[in-house]
């Protein structure tokens, strides 16, 4: 966002970004179906734009949901009619959380570009993660390292963040990090310290040092450039929190030392893996004697089962099938409803789905399939030795 005019004009977010409360008065106001959006004298309150959130706060004790910027006029959105006075309120931990993370991009940004020729391409600065996008085809954990490294030495250094407003003819004198590409008579530029300056209309912080630390956690490939994720001032200081507890949590149940962690969950996953072999090993075994020992009548196919998963009963099925080149209908309890399988031979040539209407239309079944195999879930009744007679003598009248 690039704001003209002068300093005494600007609104009081540009004259003071750490003033948090105010008094001023309506200008106008206009309704739609969100809410009703406010124009005041004056304003302490941020309006999104440039990759930064709006403020959030009150006003008249009403919640500031959303703040826009239209030519010369800043907007309010509140869900409630106000009158004169009008006191204004930022919320402060929002705000600042807004000026320790657009003055971070900027660090971060002014690194990439001094000391690796990354230029910024564009920028999101969310309610707790900092997206920079940068002319860069690929990267590595090295220079990412390098970059963080680089950028929190700029933080502890303590440079100072000012906020300075020049003519367009004048830009030529400032080693600007980026072209400034608006023709408007004034410029907003932010420099820190002698690291960097460049066009910018954000809220910031008047030291580095109160950015706190910066976190890069993660990056991604998009449109032919790489995007960096951070995390900026307080939202790192969480981060670190949660990753502590979380740490903490797995040398308790590993009885480790931080050191042996990753080794140690290497050597679990890899125990989990010999015994998922196993166990479905130990399970295929034990699906083949059981459908072995399956007894179906001479006259009947379906067959009453214990409490299995899904996929075991399919697979028992199919060994029934494969074995006895007969149908097989497993009814059995699932977790929540009592369910069924019903699979042909493949030599069947029969349509399953065409039972499975009838099944529908009688026993209140529920599912679907192919022409081989259907499953699903029965309804409300309780499957007992009358309700398998009756499925088997409905399944006769269809040729079974």
């Amino acid at each position: 966002m690039t704001i003209t005019g002068n300093l005494s004009t600007m609104p009081a977010y540009y004259q003071d970004a750490y003033l948090s409360e105010l008094t001023t008065a309506i200008r106008e106001f206009r309704k739609d179906d969100r809410g009703i959006w406010y124009v005041f004298d004056d304003t302490i309150f941020y309006p999104r734009g440039g990759g930064q959130n709006s403020d959030t706060g009150f006003i008249n004790g009403c919640r500031v949901s959303d703040v826009r910027k239209t030519s010369d006029k800043v907007w309010h959105l509140l869900d409630k009619q106000i009158v004169n006075p009008v006191q204004m309120r930022l919320d402060w931990e929002s705000r600042y959380a807004n000026m320790q993370q657009h003055t971070g991009q900027h660090i971060i940004s002014s690194v990439c570009a001094k000391q690796f020729d990354w230029q910024t391409v564009s920028v999101h600065l969310g309610r707790t993660e900092t997206l920079i996008e940068l002319e860069c085809g690929t990267i590595d954990e090295n220079s990412l390292q390098q970059v963080e490294n680089y950028s929190n030495e700029l933080v502890r250094s303590a440079e100072p963040v000012s906020a300075i407003f020049v003519k367009r003819e004048e830009l030529q004198k400032y080693n600007l990090r980026r072209e400034i590409k608006v023709t408007d008579e004034m410029v907003r530029l932010i420099s820190i310290g002698e690291a960097d300056i460049t066009g910018c209309g954000g809220t910031h912080v008047k030291n580095t040092a109160e950015v706190g630390i910066i976190k890069l956690i993660d990056y991604e490939k998009i449109r032919n450039h790489i995007r960096l994720k951070a995390l900026v001032g307080n939202a790192a200081y969480r981060y670190f929190e949660a990753l502590h507890r979380q740490v903490q949590s797995a040398i308790r149940s590993l009885s480790c030392g931080i050191e042996d962690i990753a080794d140690n969950i290497s050597s679990l996953l890899e125990e989990q893996k010999s015994l998922k072999r196993q166990l479905k090993d130990i399970k295929t075994r034990w699906l083949n004697l059981l459908s072995e020992n399956l007894q179906a009548d001479a006259d009947r196919i379906v067959i009453l089962t214990d409490r299995m998963e899904t996929a075991d009963a399919i697979q028992l099925s199919a060994h029934w099938v494969k074995t006895k080149q007969r149908p097989c209908f497993l009814i059995f309890p699932g977790e929540k409803q009592n369910q069924f399988v019903f699979r042909l031979p493949e030599k069947d040539q029969r349509d399953l789905r065409e039972v499975l209407k009838k099944l529908s239309e009688e026993f209140s079944f529920r599912g679907g399939g192919d022409k081989k195999l259907v499953q699903g879930i029965i309804g409300s009744r309780e499957p007992d030795e009358a309700f398998r007679r009756n499925i088997s003598d409905l399944l006769q009248k269809q040729g079974f």
